[in-house]
C-alpha cells in the first residue's frame, strides 16, 4: 500500500479523528496555580509586580503588641563551629531565614513583609527611617534605593547613624537561628565593626500578625558580637541562640 495520509483511504471516519484529537489533549499536563503566601487571613499572588500590594497587606497587619515590643534579645554563646565528627553542635531545632519550601518569589515576599513590619517598628522609636534596601525602589520608587548598600534601614541617632539590616523568618527563632549574609552586607558590617551602629533584626513569624516578634541583635563583627554568632558551611550564613 502507497503512503498516505487521506483519512478516506486509511478508513478512518470524522468520529475516528475527532476522538484522537481529544485523546492528545487529555495527556496534557494541568498548569500549576499561581504561587501565593497568606499574611493573617489575606492570601496573596507573588511576583516582582505584586510586591507593592503585599507591602501594603503587611504594613495593615502590623498591631501595636508587635509595635510595643522592645526587640531586646540575649545571645547564647555558641561554640565552635563543629568538625567532622560533629562536635561542638549545640543541640536544638534550627530555624533558617532561607525559608525552605518556597520559591523564589516566596521568599522575596517574605522579605518585604519582614522589612515593612521592621520599618514601622523603627519609627516607633527614632523619628525618621530611611529605608534603603532594593525593596523601596520597588515600593515607594524610591531611585537612590538599592541592596549595595548593605543594610535596609538607617536612622539618625544622637551624632550618628545607626544602620539594620533585616532577616525575615516564616516560623518562630527556635534553638537555633540562621541567617545568610551578602556581600555587601558583610563589607557594611565589617565598616563598623568597631562601634555599635550597625545591626541585624530578626523578624520572627512575619506572615503571623499575632505571633510575628523582632529581636534586635548586635554585628557580627563587633565586640558585643563576639562568640556569639559563627559562620555556617563554606558561605556567609550565620547562626545565633535568640533566648
Amino acid at each position: 500500500m502507497d503512503l498516505t495520509v487521506d483519512a478516506t483511504d486509511l478508513g478512518l471516519t470524522d468520529a475516528d479523528l475527532a476522538v484522537t484529537a481529544g485523546s492528545g489533549s487529555s495527556r496534557e499536563r494541568p498548569v500549576p496555580p499561581p504561587a501565593t503566601i497568606r499574611i493573617g487571613s489575606s492570601v496573596l499572588p507573588v511576583g516582582t509586580d505584586n510586591l507593592a500590594r503585599i507591602a501594603e497587606v503587611a504594613l495593615l497587619s502590623v498591631d501595636p503588641i508587635f509595635l510595643s515590643e522592645t526587640g531586646k534579645t540575649s545571645l547564647a554563646v555558641l561554640a565552635s563551629p563543629p568538625g567532622p565528627d560533629g562536635h561542638g553542635r549545640p543541640t536544638g531545632r534550627t530555624v533558617v531565614t532561607r525559608n525552605r519550601g518556597m520559591n523564589e518569589d516566596q521568599r522575596s515576599a517574605v522579605g518585604i513583609v519582614g522589612e515593612v513590619a521592621a520599618r514601622a517598628w523603627l519609627s516607633r522609636k527614632y523619628r525618621e527611617v530611611r529605608w534603603r534596601s532594593g525593596y523601596a525602589a520597588i515600593v515607594s520608587a524610591d531611585p537612590h534605593a538599592s541592596d549595595s548598600f548593605g543594610y535596609d534601614f538607617e536612622v539618625d541617632w544622637r551624632n550618628t547613624t545607626l544602620m539594620f539590616e533585616v532577616k525575615a523568618f516564616t516560623a518562630e527563632a527556635g534553638s537555633l537561628a540562621e541567617f545568610e549574609m551578602g556581600e555587601s552586607e558583610v563589607r557594611a558590617a565589617q565598616a563598623a565593626a568597631r562601634n555599635d551602629r550597625y545591626r541585624i533584626l530578626l523578624v520572627t513569624q512575619a506572615l503571623d500578625p499575632v505571633e510575628r516578634r523582632i529581636h534586635e541583635l548586635p554585628n557580627p563583627f563587633s565586640a558585643k558580637g563576639q562568640g556569639r554568632f559563627r559562620v555556617v558551611g563554606r558561605g556567609l550564613r550565620y547562626q545565633c541562640a535568640p533566648r
